[in-house]
């Protein structure tokens, strides 16, 4: 798709006018807090202030912050050692492993944090459960009717068709929980709870 002269120019101009709107002096501490105390990257304030990466770098030279893409100290959750992680990793994670030794004896004490695993789990019981008394396919989607997928009694579970329309059901639940009836209605192709009865 090719661009005419007049909208290139258009979208340059712009480019121009957002790179050179002023900072605030508010916006600028707000832009040290969030490089420093938040652990933002440079990349993604620069682009909430409509700036370039290069001007936020610029701007926190100034102010003496240090950019060096070093590891910031922190300790080890299992074992409290002090180890040196970069802003990158610390940014999402809430615990920090020296080895994998520690991090395997953090797992083997219980880490609470396992749900994805249990989930997955508990998913492949329901799809034996479900087998049963349905013939499954490999598209059809096992629903757990409480959210809760270690929760594999027959009233819980649901088959839906594929993806598509679980997410639709989901959707359908959530809009009726907030008094909107304007949506379709999907129902699933098999229904544990009609066994139970």
């Amino acid at each position: 798709m090719q661009m005419t002269k007049q909208e290139y120019r258009k979208r340059r101009n712009a480019r121009v006018v957002k790179k050179f709107r002023k900072l605030t002096r508010q916006d600028k501490l707000d832009i040290i807090e969030a490089y420093s105390e938040g652990l933002e990257s440079a990349m993604s304030i620069a682009v909430r202030y409509d700036k370039t990466r290069q001007g936020i770098w610029k701007l926190l030279k100034k102010a003496g912050i240090d950019t060096a893409k070093k590891g910031i100290a922190v300790s080890c959750t299992t074992c409290k050692a002090i180890i040196h992680k970069p802003k990158s990793q610390l940014r999402n994670r809430k615990n920090h492993f020296c080895n994998m030794a520690c991090y395997q004896s953090y797992l083997n004490a219980g880490a609470s944090h396992l749900t994805s695993i249990e989930n997955r789990k508990g998913s492949r019981r329901a799809r034996a459960i479900v087998k049963q008394h349905f013939d499954l396919q490999p598209g059809h989607i096992v629903h757990h009717e409480d959210k809760f997928s270690l929760n594999n009694q027959l009233w819980n579970l649901r088959v839906f068709a594929n993806q598509g329309d679980h997410i639709r059901y989901h959707h359908q639940v959530r809009d009726l929980e907030h008094n909107d009836s304007s949506t379709i209605i999907v129902e699933p192709i098999w229904n544990g709870a009609e066994l139970n009865q």
